[in-house]
Order: structure tokens, then sequence, then C-alpha cells
């Protein structure tokens, strides 16, 4: 996997890299969390993209089509879901993502109630 470098230094390329910690978070598993959905866009392929958030972190998720066409609402900016998913780097980018499998309405969510406020 590692090669040496010009300077004799052992190490992996981006995508070596980038590989590695993709099959190292399948180890994770499956993990349920609850946030409110923000930024979300749907591909011409049908895929969601969106961005799950609470009072002080977020995180990139990704639905594919096929299981967005067996959700019973529509996932729109606001609203609280509970998700269902497994943590992924998308190699290209080496961005953190979360693949969702399965998501929940579980209310609207106060973020977007405070920044409509504002309004």
């Amino acid at each position: 996997m590692a090669s040496t470098n010009n300077n004799g230094i052992k190490c992996l390329t981006v995508t070596e890299l980038n590989r590695l910690l993709d099959k190292t978070l399948e180890g994770v598993g499956q993990v349920t969390f609850q946030g409110e959905i923000s930024q979300i866009t749907r591909a011409a392929s049908g895929h969601l993209y969106f961005t799950i958030k609470d009072e002080e972190s977020q995180v990139a998720a990704v639905m594919w089509r096929g299981v967005t066409s067996s959700l019973g609402f529509e996932p729109e900016a606001g609203r609280v879901v509970v998700c269902h998913a497994v943590p992924n780097v998308y190699q290209k980018s080496g961005k953190l993502q979360m693949i969702v499998h399965k998501m929940l309405p579980a209310g609207e969510g106060d973020l977007q109630k405070k920044f409509l406020e504002l309004k």
C-alpha cells in the first residue's frame, strides 16, 4: 500500500489514505442520530444531498434514490429527523458523510424557527 517517495519516506497516496479512512469507518457500523435538515438538494439522479445539524455541529449526508422513494414524507430544510446511517469518506474529496438508509420525521426544528423569527 505505502510507497517510498523521492526522500525515502514511506507514505500513502491521498487516494490510499481516503480508502483507509473509509475502511476504518466501516467498522463503526450503523448509527442513529437526530438533527435538523438544512441545505437540501435533490440531484437529477434522484439522490438527496443534505446537511443535518444541531446547535453546535453539522454533518453532510446523502440518501440514494432508492431510499428516497420509500419515504412517507418529503424531507425539507427546517425539519427535525431521526436518521439511521453509516459513516463514509467520499474518496474523491475526502469528505466525511453519512449514508442514510432510513429517515423518520421528528418535528419542526428550533433552528429554523429561530431563523424565521429573525427575518
